[in-house]
Parts: C-alpha cells; sequence; structure tokens
C-alpha cells in the first residue's frame, strides 16, 4: 500500500508542478488550485481545478529522453503520469478554468457514497 500511495503523490505532485509550469508560467497561481480526492467502484480519483492558461496533456506525445546517460531535467511528469495513473481526463472552459482528471484502479479502495 505504502508504493500505492507514493505513486498518487508522485503523481499528484506532477499535476501541480505543471500547472504552475504550463497554466501560470512558472509563477505561483494568483488564485487558488482546487484539489479533490475520493474513491469511487474501486478506482481512486484525484482532480485538480484551477484558472490559469488552457493545457490539454492529451495534445503532448509520450516522451522518453533520448539519452539515458545524460538525461535533460524537465518533461517527463506527464510520461510518470500516465505511466502511474490508469487514466487521464482533461477539460478546459474559459469560464470553469481547466480540470485534470485522474483515476487509477485500487481494488480495495471502497466507495466514499
Amino acid at each position: 500500500m505504502a508504493e500505492e500511495v507514493f505513486k498518487l503523490q508522485l503523481a499528484t505532485d506532477e499535476a501541480f508542478t505543471n500547472i504552475v509550469e504550463h497554466a501560470y508560467g512558472g509563477q505561483a497561481p494568483h488564485d487558488h488550485v482546487e484539489l479533490l480526492c475520493w474513491s469511487e467502484g474501486g478506482f481512486f480519483i484525484i482532480e485538480l481545478h484551477d484558472h490559469g492558461r488552457g493545457f490539454d496533456p492529451s495534445q503532448i506525445p509520450p516522451h522518453l529522453p533520448l539519452n539515458l546517460d545524460n538525461p535533460q531535467i524537465g518533461g517527463l511528469g506527464l510520461h510518470f503520469m500516465r505511466q502511474i495513473m490508469d487514466d487521464l481526463q482533461y477539460s478546459f472552459d474559459p469560464t470553469h478554468g481547466n480540470v485534470l482528471k485522474m483515476r487509477k484502479n485500487l481494488p480495495h479502495a471502497t466507495s466514499s457514497g
């Protein structure tokens, strides 16, 4: 279970880092980033909401370092998120902002009803 928790924390950290870097240009968010977590039907679900620039991760191809002996720093967050989580869904609305929903199958997760 500790490994699963670590992976969920890593995916969430990478998602938040991407929000700061891409939606807010590396600056602290000027409003807030909302984080919601719950379990439902055997899945643990993490949602992040922000009002920065739109960023659609589905438009970014999988990225692996070209040189494993001297890898470039950065650029692997989305790759980690895709590998760790079972499903990533993204939506953007100019009024409601960005929503990233990540789902991880955890058979022992129970519904939060």
